[in-house]
């Protein structure tokens, strides 16, 4: 038996096993589309060696199973986001030039199933999002860094860059943030998140059980392809990378505690659904992704405390705790707990990057990586690695870069906060916590990681879910009707 047909035998097993353990009211009435497109993944990808046929195939699949109606397009987006490898892409040829636009499984799912949204009117009981400063600052980043790329890489490069940005930014941001207005639509895109978490974890298993990373077979880059020995195991990358995957399986793990209390859920599901999640989280050997999940289930679980004193305490000192760890990491004697190396690399991309910024502050300089200063932190893959997503921002784009970028992620993690005090006593009011957790998370994440995988897709959809609720909140009143009722269980939808 070949090695192509043993990989989708072991997909397919993984796949089969967390769609049984998976309570089918997580499927939204979807079951049997989500199935046969996973199972249809590995497959297509493995025994079709061109690109364009392969989106192609992809593409009338999706235009096939797509419903109408936005809330349910949004709950097959979040679900079947990593059921293909990022690293298959192609160039779409371009009139004059080599190619204006490079599509990848990410962007076709966007184009399939959230560009459609902008297009499907919206119904009379849909709340309206007014625009605000956070949108002010996702248009102004890419105009932004559209001029920066342009100005180094000539107009073609701009265009090419602001392409990218619209299909891997722009759209989700605006869809979500103008289609998942209320609470109801939210829950129903985290129950598809959950359902992608478990198939993950047990892809992540049975990766790990056999030593082979079957999802990397029909790689079409190398580095997407290298493997990687961490304790003694193999660092499970599935259709993701390392960090993404690992912090996909900690949000859901965060979820799942959500969803418990609001879904009859068996025992022991609810813990066969942990298990392969935890145990995909550590063989992915992400430590940022652990990081990520420590600070999300904490901040989730101290804006759920009642008692405002215990609240405080709890946060003052978790914050003082936070920076003491902070500073040793980034400063301290890393060959003293970090037997692989990783942290001594970032403290000297930390110590480079800071003279760098403070020698170009306010915009940065495209071509950092040509000045020399970077030199030493060559990897043995011909590559310099900027570990760090807010120094990857902070060189190419300076301070003014890490403002546009960063402000919306803070307004909406306080906006949370202050709203999952206020009303954590409400029907569902735990989505508020949950929500702010899981983007305090994200950015202890992108601390040790860079714009890789789908590190800036797990932001980017918790600020829209965050700020399309806050907003809400702040505009809408809620009546509490039948159509609109705000907290309705969408378990049987």
């Amino acid at each position: 038996m070949g090695p192509h047909l043993v990989a989708i035998i072991y997909a397919t097993a993984s796949i089969v096993c967390a769609l049984f353990i998976l309570p089918r009211d997580l499927f939204c009435g979807y079951f049997f589309r989500i199935a046969s497109f996973w199972l249809l993944g590995l497959p297509l990808i493995t025994f079709i060696n061109d690109s364009l046929l392969i989106f192609l195939i992809i593409f009338v699949f999706l235009l096939s199973i797509s419903p109408f109606k936005p809330d349910r397009r949004l709950f097959l987006f979040m679900v079947l986001v990593p059921a293909i490898p990022l690293y298959i892409q192609a160039d779409l040829p371009f009139p004059g030039i080599n190619h204006l636009f490079s599509v990848n499984y990410y962007k076709l799912v966007v184009i399939t199933l959230v560009v459609p949204l902008f297009f499907i009117p919206v119904s009379d009981d849909q709340p309206r999002q007014n625009w605000s400063i956070i949108d002010f600052c996702i248009i102004t980043y890419l105009l932004y860094c559209t001029v920066k790329i342009g100005a180094h890489d000539g107009l073609t490069g701009g265009l090419r860059f602001l392409l990218d940005q619209l299909f891997i930014i722009g759209i989700p941001y605006f869809a979500l943030t103008r289609y998942a207005t209320r609470p109801d639509i939210v829950e129903k895109s985290l129950k598809g998140f959950v359902v992608a978490a478990v198939i993950l974890g047990a892809i992540a298993v049975t990766t790990t059980i056999k030593q082979w990373d079957f999802y990397r077979i029909a790689h079409f880059d190398p580095i997407a392809a290298a493997v990687e020995i961490r304790n003694g195991f193999l660092r499970v990358q599935a259709t993701l990378n390392t960090h993404s995957l690992g912090y996909h399986l900690a949000i859901a793990l965060v979820c799942l505690e959500y969803f418990k209390s609001r879904m009859r859920i068996g025992f022991l599901w609810l813990w066969a659904m942990r298990s392969f999640m935890l145990a995909g989280l550590y063989f992915t050997g992400s430590r940022g992704a652990v990081l990520g999940l420590a600070v999300a289930f904490s901040i989730h679980f101290v804006l759920s405390i009642r008692s405002s004193s215990l609240r405080w305490t709890m946060i003052i000192s978790g914050s003082i705790f936070a920076l003491i760890a902070g500073y040793v990491l980034m400063f301290g004697n890393a060959a003293e707990y970090d037997s692989f190396g990783s942290v001594a690399y970032r403290q000297l991309l930390l110590d480079a990057s800071i003279k760098y910024i403070a020698a170009h502050p306010l915009f940065g300089d495209i071509g950092f990586l040509n000045s020399g200063d970077f030199d030493h932190l060559l990897q043995g893959q011909g590559i310099i690695d900027i570990t760090n997503m807010y120094l990857q921002i902070g060189l190419s784009y300076g301070l003014v870069g890490i403002f546009l970028f960063f402000v919306p992620f803070v307004i909406t993690i306080v906006r949370l906060a202050l709203l999952a005090m206020k009303k954590r006593d409400e029907e569902g009011g735990g989505m508020y916590g949950l929500i702010c957790g899981v983007l305090m998370g994200w950015l202890g994440l992108i601390a040790t990681t860079s714009d890789v995988g789908l590190t800036l897709h797990l932001g980017l959809v918790f600020l829209a879910f965050g700020h399309a609720l806050a907003q809400r909140t702040a505009h809408q009143p809620v009546r509490q009707t039948r159509s609109v009722r705000a907290w309705e269980p969408v378990g049987q939808a």
